[in-house]
């Protein structure tokens, strides 16, 4: 069993402590998801309350969501405890320099109870651009807090990650900086590319670069991809296009890193290894438990993240929020066992807070078997809390994979979309379409033909090899479609949206 005693890593095993994330999304509609029910996530959901509420008094929140931009839709789980004071409003607002921070959308969250799961169909495009590049934040208030009760701010899941790096970690360390950051890649295989955000602050002067290069834990190497910067910015967003197969392998393999650059520090001020990473999530529900159990309107809400290091160690975290349990939660444990069985404990989790459970911790080589990874990456691991009442277990969850994850084996997990597919992809910044096309519909002679939705065409280019780049300047926000076409093989059509 794994305990809470930590082991001694490499400086650089910081990727996952208990505050990674901060978010909230919350529902329009009350639904519950039914036993095993669920959907691989895009998106984690965590929401906390603001500095000046009372300890008595705040509020906690867990959830994730899949966000479908093409259909314009989003499905959502949270679990949501805001105090003896109804929610009021949801805002969703986005970070802007000025401070204005316009309301995209707003949202209200229902009366009696602690977890919704719903769809919405009306998620704007406004909005994904700003959940897309991290700008886009919850402000959650309460009839007791008109004003901001709850705040957060919602991240993708990644498939690799740094979530904290400084000075320390450049080679040799740069300890005369208090600068910090922070990033992560989101892989698309199919479409040989991979989104990117990095965030920075308190450097000694003005970033002058930023940069992902090649190289492992504590050597340095050659530059892979220079970001884009503003004069003055702390953020760098956008789509690392026509990744080759030596990036996509280090990336894999923990061997990528970021620098942020200075004037005084042109070869990285700051620097922060990505290093793969698993998430999960689970819906805690009493009909989950084995056998299950009846009497009890408890719920909740889980996510769980396997970092992996080059030298055999991980980083585990699991955090949850739960409601309406009989009294209190008397012990809580990450379980190995498949959906509707039992199995051996591998991590307490601990009560750490009212309506919170949270276990985060650095694993050595010694201390996890490779067959125990594989069942966590497998899906047979559950997360099960117990009460005085239910003493085998009053709610349980059975962790589903991410989406974006690399192993879901010991062989890391290629995208869903075989070689016969044609797939189409947009920068996160809406300047580029990425289409990858089967062998049979590439080509001389090959053709791309772009239509808006009216059924009109609005462009035609050649399709000579597999991956196809188009501009999209041309195009006004909005959805298309793409049709392939080569000599007398079947045509091809993939969706894409634009938007900026």
């Amino acid at each position: 069993m794994i305990t809470h005693s930590r082991c001694e890593l490499h400086a650089h095993s910081r990727l996952l402590t208990l505050g990674i994330l901060a978010t909230l999304l919350a529902a329009s509609a009350a639904a519950r998801l039914s036993a095993q029910e669920a959907f691989p996530a895009t998106h984690i959901i965590v929401a906390s309350s603001r500095t000046f509420v009372p300890d008595s008094e705040r509020g906690v929140g867990i959830g994730f969501m899949n966000v479908d931009q093409v259909a314009g839709s989003e499905q959502f789980r949270i679990t949501l405890l805001h105090g003896s004071s109804p929610i009021s409003q949801i805002l969703a607002r986005k970070h802007t320099p000025d401070g204005s921070d316009p309301v995209l959308q707003a949202f209200f969250f229902p009366d009696g109870v602690t977890t919704v799961t719903t769809t919405l169909n009306a998620f704007n495009v406004e909005a994904f651009n700003a959940l897309d590049s991290n700008l886009l934040y919850l402000d959650i208030r309460t009839e007791a807090y008109p004003d901001s009760f709850m705040v957060g701010t919602a991240y993708a899941i990644p498939s690799a990650a740094t979530y904290e790096f400084n000075g320390a970690d450049v080679t040799p360390p740069n300890n005369g900086t208090s600068g910090s950051g922070s990033g992560y890649l989101i892989y698309d295989s199919a479409a040989h590319s991979a989104r990117y955000i990095v965030n920075w602050s308190e450097l000694g002067d003005n970033a002058t670069a930023v940069e992902i290069h090649r190289g492992s834990i504590g050597t340095n190497g050659p530059r892979a991809l220079a970001l884009p910067l503003s004069a003055g910015s702390t953020m760098s967003v956008g789509t690392w296009m026509g990744m080759s197969d030596t990036d996509i392998a280090a990336m894999k393999q923990g061997a990528l890193y970021i620098t942020v650059n200075t004037a005084s520090h042109p070869d990285g001020e700051i620097r922060g290894q990505l290093i793969p990473v698993d998430m999960f999530t689970a819906s805690l529900e009493p009909a989950n438990e084995v056998p299950p159990q009846s009497g009890t309107l408890a719920s909740g809400t889980a996510y769980m993240a396997l970092g992996s290091y080059p030298n055999g160690a991980y980083t585990l975290a699991v955090i949850g929020a739960y409601g309406d349990i009989t009294d209190s939660v008397t012990a809580a444990g990450l379980y190995l066992g498949a959906t509707g069985n039992t199995g051996p404990l591998l991590a307490t989790v601990e009560n750490d807070m009212p309506h919170h459970l949270a276990f985060a911790k650095d694993i050595a080589p010694t201390e996890i078997t490779a067959d125990q990874v594989a069942a966590i990456r497998s899906g047979n691991s559950y997360l099960n809390a117990y009460s005085p009442a239910y003493g085998s277990g009053e709610i349980r969850g059975q962790f589903v994979a991410a989406g974006t994850n690399f192993f879901l084996s010991e062989t890391p997990r290629e995208h869903p979309a075989a070689a016969s597919e044609f797939t189409a992809q947009v920068d996160r910044n809406g300047a580029m379409a990425q289409f990858t096309l089967p062998e049979s519909l590439a080509g001389a002679g090959a053709r791309i033909a772009i239509y808006d939705m009216l059924g009109r065409e609005v462009t035609r280019v050649p399709a000579d090899t597999r991956f196809v780049s188009v501009a999209t300047d041309g195009l006004a926000n909005g959805a298309y479609v793409a049709q392939a076409t080569r000599g007398g093989a079947a045509p091809a059509v993939a969706r894409f949206v634009v938007a900026r």
